[in-house]
């Protein structure tokens, strides 16, 4: 997998608490007024009683390579802001231990 092509990913709310927006773009920074460019989109976002938080799928340009990073999850409808960690889009058992035992 190569270039800025988007990649799908994993997000989680970094409070822990906060619903990530459906719909909403990621970014760099939070809604402050004025244009900035997005990064990537949400396709899903829901919460986890599995994980005990928020969590949403998306895709990011260059995903694989971010895990780990904080962005912004940005709601152009609620015009909220939300933070969030990239992370695999494996969110629950990602190693597969569980089918395993």
């Amino acid at each position: 997998i190569s270039g800025n092509r988007p990649q799908l990913v994993g997000l989680r709310s970094t409070d822990g608490n906060t619903i990530i927006p459906p719909g909403s773009h990621l970014a760099t920074r939070p809604l402050a007024g004025g244009a900035q460019a997005t990064q990537g989109y949400l396709t899903a976002s829901v919460y986890s009683p599995t994980l005990d938080c928020p969590i949403a799928l998306a895709f990011l340009d260059r995903g694989a390579a971010r895990h780990g990073e904080h962005l912004w999850a940005l709601s152009p409808l609620t015009k909220a802001s939300v933070r969030v960690e990239v992370t695999t889009p494996h969110l629950y058992n990602p190693k597969g231990d569980r089918l395993r035992d």
